[in-house]
């Protein structure tokens, strides 16, 4: 349309840019992806109606619910939670007179929120809601450590700022002029090996030197100046059709897996000896290498008594003429050439 590809979602009839998510369909073992939808309440709300009108088997509807929650941390705890996303509630396929007929439920807690009439942009809020009697898990770092906490929803969402020690909250007006502009913040945490590849952790601070006392071990992890409490929230990477974060539990374990540096094991797990043990090893360690140096010692001369060095024996008569006569020399010349080279005359008389 106008040059543009759209795709539908098939529980809403929202028009996507992109397939988005899916319908997982089993299928003699073997998963299938079927369909488009603009999020994963939409696949989990689609899901029940079918199963609600024997349209998909008990097992095939675990099994969605299962895929879902492992995606996104999404549980139903009763069939109002599905009737909260029912595609009667979009303002597009509103018709109150059979509404009222069929007796919709429509008393529950997401039309107390948000009314019962929506376009694409409150469906997308009533699904990004965090019911009222839901906690999350969350790990909080102080100056003094680090400890695990349940983080409760108001209003449909999280206010992770109300869990930290606002900086000068002897103030009733809020921050001083000190630090006026200072506002909570936070930044995503994705590098570390051991998370997994559909999650991040959200780290919220308070920014700047604002008045509290140091977070070294926060400085230390995030490699920047923290002061004042930490939160630390786990959330999804998932495919939606609008931008949302969607935080699911963090614990303290997860928080050690993360973060914590492993250290390499002693090759060696003898015990570290004492000031007095190490003294007599090493008194007799010495006693030991010197009784070797004197062993080794025992047939060594002094250097002088190798200055006669070996002698060799007079050549004879015979090996003398074997040489002058390989050289091809006259007696005469033999005799002089071999005084001038030897310089012995008691060899040239033998000769």
């Amino acid at each position: 349309m106008h040059g543009y590809t759209f795709y539908q979602c098939d529980w809403t009839g929202f028009p996507m840019r992109a397939t988005n998510c899916y319908m997982p369909v089993w299928t003699d073992g073997k998963m299938v992806k079927r369909g488009s939808y603009c999020n994963w309440e939409s696949v989990v709300a689609h899901a029940q109606y079918l199963y609600d009108n024997n349209e998909s088997s008990a097992a095939q509807h675990a099994h969605v619910l299962e895929y879902v929650n492992e995606l996104t941390g999404m549980t139903m705890d009763s069939k109002s939670d599905f009737a909260g996303f029912n595609f009667r509630h979009l303002e597009h396929f509103k018709d109150e007179s059979k509404d009222e007929k069929k007796n919709i439920p429509f008393t529950n807690t997401s039309t107390t929120l948000f009314g019962n009439n929506w376009d694409m942009s409150m469906y997308h809020k009533v699904c990004c809601a965090v019911t009222a009697y839901h906690e999350l898990s969350a790990v909080k770092i102080t100056p003094t450590g680090a400890y695990e906490v349940l983080v409760g929803s108001n209003g449909g969402k999280f206010r992770f700022d109300e869990y930290l020690e606002r900086p000068y909250m002897n103030n009733p007006h809020g921050l001083t002029e000190e630090v006026e502009g200072c506002k909570f913040q936070s930044f995503l945490c994705t590098h570390k090996p051991k998370m997994a590849k559909d999650r991040e952790v959200s780290v919220f601070y308070w920014p700047f030197k604002n008045g509290l006392a140091k977070n070294d071990t926060a400085s230390s992890l995030f490699k920047m100046q923290i002061y004042g409490d930490v939160l630390l929230v786990q959330q999804t990477k998932e495919s939606c059709f609008k931008e949302r974060d969607r935080y699911v539990h963090f614990t303290k374990q997860q928080f050690e897996e993360y973060f914590s540096k492993k250290r390499k094991k002693p090759t060696d797990s003898a015990p570290a000896l004492s000031d007095a043990e190490f003294k007599t090893a090493k008194a007799q360690m010495v006693a030991s290498l010197d009784e070797f140096e004197r062993k080794s010692s025992q047939a060594a001369v002094t250097p002088g008594a190798l200055l006669g060095g070996a002698t060799m024996p007079p050549s004879t008569g015979k090996q003398l003429k074997e040489v002058a006569e390989h050289l091809e020399l006259p007696p005469l010349a033999r005799q002089r050439t071999f005084l001038r080279e030897h310089g012995g005359a008691q060899e040239a008389i033998r000769v």
